[in-house]
């Protein structure tokens, strides 16, 4: 799954924007409660950038735990996708955002089942309009590796038509 993760990450175009990628994979139980973490998984950053390096440190410091009656900081955007699986974006109209952030939920079939493998994030050292069009190249790139995003869960503010004209 790494391997596809990966994959996903090295074809992804940041369009010459800084950027970085991480996936938060969903590790093992704890007490009861799933753990999801950055250490071990794929990253990718197009540039060297202060913010998105100290980020991403942050990131590697820590496990998170996720479960339905787990409370999740409501800053913490990853494991708030996991928590609900839905996808959302931080954009430049949400108030004091300094930096712009993507995240969506990733499956696999299994056996007829969706399996939460995970939340791809996406952060942007300048927060964007609408993260829509990385939302389709993402979701397409997905669907070439055999991992998915459930489109029926989407919360995105962004008009239909602009989500699906890739899909």
């Amino acid at each position: 799954m790494q391997s596809k993760i990966n994959n996903v990450f090295q074809k992804f175009n940041f369009e010459g924007r800084g950027g970085c990628l991480q996936f938060w994979e969903l590790g093992s139980s704890v007490h009861n409660k799933m753990v999801l973490t950055v250490i071990g998984q794929p990253s990718r950053s197009n540039k060297n950038n202060e913010a998105l390096e100290n980020y991403r440190k942050k990131c590697l410091q820590y496990d998170f735990f996720i479960g339905r009656d787990t409370p999740v900081d409501q800053e913490w955007f990853a494991g708030l996708a996991a928590q609900t699986g839905n996808s959302d974006q931080r954009t430049s109209r949400a108030r004091d955002q300094f930096m712009g952030q993507l995240v969506m939920p990733v499956f696999s079939d299994r056996d007829g089942n969706d399996i939460f493998l995970g939340v791809i994030e996406f952060v942007t050292t300048i927060p964007k309009k609408s993260y829509a069009k990385d939302f389709n190249q993402i979701h397409n790139l997905l669907k070439v590796s055999i991992l998915y995003y459930i489109f029926v869960t989407l919360i995105f503010h962004i008009p239909v038509d602009i989500l699906s004209h890739n899909l």
